[in-house]
């Protein structure tokens, strides 16, 4: 648990918008798994556009801050770091993207196979 706070913690700011819309795209595709509707395929997708797109903001806007840090007689290294601080940005969002994917693809394949769900017609 200490690693995932760590982790948060170094990403920066673009953490709090990547991780907000990650969450809510993981809940929504729960939402889908538990309930199969096609109304939730829209805002699944939209979702998880947003929550890439936050995890690249973040990761930008980290090699902004990393690049603009550095100036005369600083250790060129400190760029390694903070790109390396900035890709925890975009894992994040892949993170929030595949656990969302395994939601959404379990719920077609009940759909699919008639799984403990309603049946396609009810999945409208």
């Amino acid at each position: 648990m200490q690693a995932l706070v760590d982790s948060f913690r170094m990403g920066g700011f673009g953490m709090i918008p990547t991780a907000f819309f990650g969450l809510v795209l993981v809940v929504v595709s729960v939402v889908h798994l538990r309930r199969p509707n096609r109304a939730l395929v829209a805002p699944l997708v939209s979702l998880g556009v947003l929550t890439l797109a936050a995890g690249g903001f973040g990761f930008v806007t980290g090699l902004i801050a990393s690049a603009t840090a550095l100036g005369p007689g600083t250790d060129p290294r400190l760029l390694e770091v903070g790109i390396g601080e900035s890709l925890h940005n975009l894992s994040w969002a892949l993170a929030f993207i595949m656990m969302a994917s395994l939601f959404v693809s379990a719920s077609g394949l009940r759909v699919a196979f008639r799984i403990g769900g309603p049946t396609p017609t009810e999945a409208r």
